[in-house]
């Protein structure tokens, strides 16, 4: 009653937590803080995306993989990888410009109109994200196993999706169903490692320093474990995808990068 549940009064601590008052220097660090850790994790998933997809070249095909070579392959494909990345990113700002744009249009015209819309929009949006995470996942891979230009490697992975639409289509549709179940259970994972910090948040300005202090770095481990796993499962999955469709049922040995270094 009058706000408590299980015992914990939301009411009254939301209020508490309004009223909490965060010096602008505070702010200011806060922010700098997750730039700087948004930028290394960029820089380190680079880095790990091509010596993942190099990993599974090597082993798929019986070869030896050292781990402590990841890091130098990973370097030599990173502005590369940078690339493609721009490219993806570039083309899904495209998708949502494209499918939100006309969406707001139409809801401003009338509820009804715009409700329709969706109805054409969605799909498409479905269907630009199908083509979107495909190419760039070929991508990628045809980049490492090749060990190719940027420009080379995008037209071989769009080449490999067009000639194989129907496995592309079912490959994503696996990738959908996998990300959304497994995604589910890391949340609740990383929920169960936040909410006591949260709670501590929500209590005074020294809780929230010390949740930000030691519940932030707790929190951003857990999500680094989980997404480094889930990363490297999906990783996995698409660069095994890929062999198959450039050699069906053959040993999946486009080229080596160590032997085959680039023109």
């Amino acid at each position: 009653s009058g706000g408590s549940v299980f015992g914990w009064d939301w009411k009254r601590h939301s209020e508490d937590f309004g009223n909490l008052h965060i010096s602008p220097a505070i702010g200011v660090l806060i922010i700098a803080i997750a730039v700087v850790m948004i930028l290394v994790f960029l820089i380190l998933h680079l880095i790990a995306t091509g010596a993942l997809i190099d990993a599974v070249n090597r082993l798929a095909r019986g070869g030896v993989y050292r781990l402590r070579d990841s890091f130098a392959i990973g370097i030599d494909f990173f502005w590369r990888m940078f690339g493609i990345y721009l490219v993806g990113v570039f083309a899904f700002v495209i998708l949502v410009a494209a499918i939100v744009v006309p969406a707001v249009i139409c809801f401003l015209v009338s509820t009804v109109v715009g409700g329709l819309s969706l109805i054409v929009l969605v799909p498409i949006g479905l269907v630009g994200m199908f083509v979107i995470t495909n190419v760039f996942s070929l991508t990628q891979r045809a980049l490492v196993a090749r060990n190719v230009r940027l420009a080379d490697a995008i037209e071989e992975g769009y080449w490999l999706f067009r000639n194989n639409l129907g496995a592309n289509l079912v490959i994503f549709i696996i990738f959908m169903a996998l990300s959304i179940g497994l995604w589910l259970v890391a949340m609740m994972i990383i929920g169960l490692a936040a909410g006591p910090f949260i709670a501590l948040a929500l209590t005074s300005t020294t809780g929230l320093i010390v949740a930000i202090v030691l519940g932030l770095p707790i929190v951003l481990i857990v999500m680094w474990v989980i997404s480094g796993f889930l990363g490297a499962f999906f990783s996995s999955l698409f660069t095994l995808f890929y062999f198959e469709l450039v050699e069906p049922s053959a040993a999946p040995a486009p080229v080596s990068p160590a032997s085959n270094p680039q023109s």
